[in-house]
């Protein structure tokens, strides 16, 4: 058994990247140019432009900020914020506990909207899913 160097590793291979007289420097490149490319001090990146000050926000942004937030707010919290309700069996994540739960969301009740403005197949499924389950079992039955 030989502990010599010969065939250092699987199929002879070294580990290292040498280029002898049968393997040429990679893309058509000579060593003389592999030598000069290490001479070479590259830039590490590009330069830095300046970046424009922050200025303090002006009374027109602020109100615009608050007029935005203000709207997304009243949008989630209204009864037109349909979220679905899954039963989910994978295990709860960290990030679950900042959705709105559905008991927080108040009800969309058939009171408040006018039908004539839905398609009927929507209004009734919304409200009466038993009888989307129905229609459903009856289109496959045919």
């Amino acid at each position: 058994m030989s502990r010599g160097r010969g065939g250092a590793g699987r199929g002879g291979f070294t580990g290292r990247a040498s280029f002898s007289t049968n393997n040429p420097p990679p893309m058509g490149l000579t060593f003389a140019d592999i030598q000069a490319i290490s001479r070479e001090q590259g830039a590490l990146y590009p330069p830095l432009e300046p970046l424009p000050a922050l200025t303090e926000y002006s009374e027109e942004e602020k109100r615009i900020c608050e007029l935005q937030l203000g709207f997304a707010a009243r949008l989630r919290r209204s009864p037109y914020y349909v979220t679905e309700l899954v039963k989910s069996t994978e295990l709860e994540r960290y990030a679950d506990k900042y959705r709105p739960a559905a008991a927080s969301q108040p009800k969309l009740e058939r009171t408040d909207l006018h039908q004539p403005f839905f398609p009927q197949e929507v209004f009734e499924s919304y409200f009466d899913p038993r009888k989307k389950r129905k229609s459903r079992q009856t289109d496959q039955s045919r």
